[in-house]
């Protein structure tokens, strides 16, 4: 993780990047961030890598006509 110090009176500046730490196992995600700040900004929530395998998939489910099952199941009244 690595941050900067940012100013705004006057101009906007920012420091150089610093390495604020380093932690393996954690989730890295584009374009959504697996990790958030606590209210007092002196803690991080992040979501820890899973080190398992998936599953293979072995099976697949085609549903056809969904949307007539889908208004044959909820009608609308029409």
């Amino acid at each position: 993780m690595w941050v900067v110090d940012v100013r705004t009176e006057k101009d906007f500046t920012t420091s150089r990047p610093r390495l604020l730490f380093t932690q393996q196992g954690f989730a890295i995600g584009k374009p959504s961030r697996y990790y958030d700040l606590s209210h007092d900004g002196q803690r991080f929530l992040m979501v820890r890598a899973d080190p398992r395998k998936p599953t293979p998939v072995t099976e697949m489910i085609l549903v056809q006509n969904w949307f007539e099952e889908l208004k044959r199941l909820v009608p609308t009244g029409k």
